[in-house]
């Protein structure tokens, strides 16, 4: 189950997507997140409510992950 967006893992700062844990168990532990690319989801099972802030979500979350790739792209 999705839980998070725009992650960054710490042992290498590489961005990912998202982060998951197992459902419908939750997060038990941090440590054990999955972080994955959207390109990687191959079936979406279910979408919940969308409304105009996810919209604007979604936009926001694009801007910041262009701003953080092109941060960290010069700073290689």
């Amino acid at each position: 189950m999705i839980c998070g967006r725009l992650q960054v893992r710490n042992s290498d700062q590489k961005l990912f997507d998202y982060s998951a844990c197992l459902y419908p168990e939750g997060i038990l532990n941090p440590e054990e997140m999955f972080l994955f690319q959207h390109e990687d989801i191959d079936e979406l099972v279910f979408q919940g409510y969308e409304d105009d802030d996810e919209v604007k979500m979604k936009q926001y979350i694009e801007n910041r992950k262009k701003e953080w790739l092109s941060k960290h792209k010069k700073q290689s």
